[in-house]
């Protein structure tokens, strides 16, 4: 796991902004970075990403 700020990552991923990263990061992965991280650290597991409808 990183202990790199979202923003941060956001910079070396070209990002416009750490915003826009966790938008996208929601939008794939279905929570945002800070709730993966959270539930990364605390069980270390990940839960399975709900299907969106289309």
């Amino acid at each position: 796991m990183s202990k790199c700020s979202v923003a941060d990552i956001a910079a070396l991923l070209h990002f416009s902004s750490s915003s826009h990263l966790c938008s996208a990061f929601v939008k794939q992965e279905g929570f945002t970075p800070l709730q993966y991280r959270k539930l990364k650290c605390g069980s270390g597991e990940v839960p399975a990403k709900e299907p969106t409808p289309d």
